[in-house]
């Protein structure tokens, strides 16, 4: 796909263009939005067209300097405000209360722009099934039925785990620093509780950052226990959410004698696997489960 100079090049190929186009973020929010649109359509034999295009598609314009990709969307889809450009867009957190969850904070859209239900793209497969079948397929010949049956009957706290995780860095303001830092070595799983260690303050006073994060991370994975626990997936924070939980199966994948090199493949290894395996999952999963992408579906079948 060609890239446009400008917001305003842009415009004049969204109004030539004789189908539909869905604007995203990021490049991996471009891969799954084609890839459940495409399988959708195949297995549904309905025919439409469109364009699936990300934030990179507008090279340079004075409007978008210093934009985050969400926002560097959000600004191109306002200047255009063309009938046969919609997108979709991380939630993040916006407009849900933390500390009262409620179905409905996660499904409301803003004009022709498409939130993902929860924080981000990733929080579609934090799931017990998508985990599972992933350590399935990835690592056959290592792990075993009881680790499974043993992540199986602790995922509702792994997820409880990942989300006091990532609501901790939020309030605390070190997302950015926080990523790619957790790890197993990190966790202590004691009576099908995950709790932080303080080995992980020492990883962020590595970084500069001087601050007990595992006694309010601890503190808030505790509160989080009277949360709707149905919920909890929507509020981890996509990348840190995810590396969360795959360090909560590293963990438990230890405690059940696996091997160490299969113990830091779960928690960090296989990453286009596990992106190609998690596609996939998103797009067998049914319309529901998956809002608003079927909404998307449903928009870009109709004719412009």
């Amino acid at each position: 796909m060609s890239k446009y100079k400008d917001i305003s090049s842009y415009r004049l190929a969204i109004k030539i263009r004789s189908h539909k186009t869905v604007l995203v973020e990021g490049t991996s929010d471009k891969l799954i939005i084609s890839h459940f649109l495409l399988s959708r359509n195949y297995h549904d034999n309905q025919q439409s067209d469109y364009f699936v295009d990300d934030a990179s598609i507008v090279k340079h314009d004075d409007t978008l300097c210093g934009l985050g990709n969400k926002n560097k969307a959000l600004a191109i889809i306002s200047a255009i405000n063309n009938p046969k450009l919609s997108g979709m867009i991380d939630r993040e957190w916006d407009n849900v209360n933390l500390s009262d969850l409620d179905e409905s904070q996660f499904i409301q859209n803003i004009n022709n722009v498409y939130l993902t239900k929860g924080h981000s793209i990733e929080n579609y497969w934090f799931d017990m099934d998508a985990s599972v079948s992933f350590l399935i397929k990835a690592f056959p010949t290592t792990v075993n039925q009881d680790y499974l049956q043993t992540i199986s009957h602790n995922f509702p706290t792994i997820l409880r785990f990942a989300a006091a995780y990532s609501l901790t860095a939020k309030d605390a303001s070190i997302i950015t620093r926080s990523s790619e830092l957790i790890s197993h070595s990190d966790i202590s799983w004691d009576n099908g509780d995950f709790l932080l260690q303080e080995s992980f303050n020492t990883k962020l006073a590595e970084r500069g950052v001087n601050y007990t994060f595992s006694t309010d991370c601890n503190k808030r994975y505790s509160q989080l226990m009277t949360s709707n626990q149905t919920l909890l997936k929507w509020v981890c924070h996509g990348h840190l959410g995810e590396e969360a939980i795959r360090s909560c199966l590293a963990a438990v994948a230890l405690a059940n004698g696996i091997d160490q090199t299969t113990v830091i493949d779960i928690e960090r290894g296989k990453k286009n696997e596990k992106f190609s395996h998690d596609s996939e999952y998103v797009c067998s999963q049914d319309l529901h489960c998956v809002d608003p992408l079927d909404k998307i579906l449903e928009w870009v079948r109709v004719a412009p």
